[in-house]
């Protein structure tokens, strides 16, 4: 377990958020795109500043949408460093279904994995959900199902989005757990 981590709202690092959403674009989005179609320099720029108003979204004082990175400890602010981070968000996948609390975005950099950091993002989200009344939590994930099932969610379903197979996991947090 990696101590020296702290975890802090993204409003906090506004700085932050062409990273952050750098790291999404390359670990998700690019690869998500339908069919795996090349896409171009413009397109790809459209699709990180799109992603970069969407986490700025992420601002408002209301509980969800909320993101949170880890990151390196430091007396100064600017040497600070980015290593990972998680979302909370509301999803509705469907027009008949209400929308309903994901955990999404949980990313590491490659060269803080294994060492503690997903799972004290994971805990995080999970205690600032708790703290706002929710009593589960939902996530999808193409080829890490093993990871969160270790971690005590629960696989529900297959299913599709944007085309790409999923598993889909649950997680009750609270009292009612």
């Amino acid at each position: 377990m990696n101590a020296s981590i702290e975890i802090s709202h993204l409003r906090e690092f506004p700085q932050w958020v062409k990273t952050v959403a750098g790291w999404h674009h390359q670990e998700w989005l690019r690869s998500f795109r339908a069919g795996g179609e090349r896409t171009s320099r413009e397109e790809v720029g459209a699709d990180i500043r799109e992603r970069e108003h969407n986490l700025r979204a992420h601002f408002d004082i209301d509980p969800i949408p909320a993101t949170f990175i880890a990151h390196l400890p430091s007396v100064a602010e600017e040497a600070r460093v980015p290593v990972g981070s998680v979302s909370l968000v509301f999803y509705q996948f469907t027009k008949s279904r209400k929308p309903s609390e994901w955990v999404t975005n949980l990313f590491v950099e490659p060269e803080h994995r294994c060492r503690g950091v997903g799972q004290q993002l994971l805990n995080y989200i999970e205690t600032y959900a708790e703290g706002h009344g929710l009593v589960q939590l939902r996530l999808y994930t193409r080829d890490k199902a093993a990871y969160y099932q270790k971690r005590d969610w629960t696989f529900t379903h297959n299913g599709l989005v944007q085309g790409n197979a999923v598993s889909v996991l649950e997680k009750r947090v609270g009292a009612e757990r």
